[in-house]
């Protein structure tokens, strides 16, 4: 009988070599493949949220909810609630994927503050501050925001006056594909002014306004926007201030400088 012959050391740490080569191969490409179908998934979220959009307008003369200035005592004019009745409480479109780890909130349905914001993690909601101490469900936690500027507001709000909010989604003499109605967010709505720049350092939260949209969650220094025609499309981040975020946003801003993050 013929002896059985074993790998010897060397034979096993050319094929361990081998391996270590194909993987640093097509690591890349696998974490690009991977990148780019979490890039699909989030643009079909936010066309979906186009549906639901359309579909509450239609019941409602073409008319957007008045955000949380109407009745202080009614949170139903908030687009979480608004919507309630169009999205149910399944949660599968609130968050994109590079951004959908619960347990990454910076602030717990309760209102408490638990971690840090980050553009890497979905919001959670402030109760006593934003819903008048009306509990939130388990579902009240993304990572979309909607341009407050679209609310149907019912006096001056934020420094912008009344008649400046889009409040219809049939606007004339203005192209629609322009407008931003929802987007990758680091809070659950937005209200960004001209004059702001984007921060210094990526993620790092600064307010409501250009901060909670100028983000990196797709390293690629774009966010994915839903427009008022309900198309849906990645949008570089210079570009953010060129967008048509009120009526009477300026149409020759002036650009900020940019930091370095957002200059690969």
């Amino acid at each position: 009988m013929s002896k059985f012959k074993g790998f010897t050391l060397i034979e096993l740490l050319v094929v361990i070599a081998i391996i270590a080569i194909l993987l640093a191969i097509t690591g890349p490409g696998l974490r690009i493949a991977k990148g780019r179908a979490k890039q699909v998934i989030c643009l079909s979220n936010l066309s979906q949220w186009g549906k639901l959009f359309s579909a509450y307008l239609t019941d409602n003369d073409d008319t957007f909810m008045d955000g949380w200035f109407g009745n202080p005592n009614d949170r139903d004019g908030q687009w979480m609630y608004a919507l309630r009745g169009y999205t149910g409480f399944s949660h599968k479109i609130w968050c994109c994927p590079e951004a959908s780890n619960k347990a990454l909130c910076p602030i717990d349905p309760w209102g408490n503050v638990q971690n840090e914001f980050t553009s890497k993690s979905p919001w959670g909601h402030i109760v006593h501050l934003q819903h008048a101490g009306y509990a939130t469900e388990e579902e009240d936690y993304g990572s979309y925001g909607i341009n407050s500027y679209v609310y149907n507001v019912p006096v001056t709000s934020m420094g912008v006056a009344k008649e400046s909010f889009w409040a219809k989604s049939t606007n004339a003499n203005v192209s629609l594909s322009s407008i931003p109605v929802f987007m990758d967010n680091m809070w659950c709505e937005s209200w960004p002014l001209p004059n702001e720049g984007p921060p210094q350092i990526e993620g790092r939260w600064g307010g409501y306004g250009m901060h909670s949209v100028c983000i990196d969650r797709h390293n690629g220094v774009y966010i994915n926007i839903l427009f008022m025609d309900w198309s849906v499309r990645k949008t570089d981040l210079k570009q953010l201030w060129r967008l048509k975020w009120h009526r009477d946003w300026p149409k020759n801003v002036v650009e900020p400088h940019w930091p370095q993050w957002m200059e690969r």
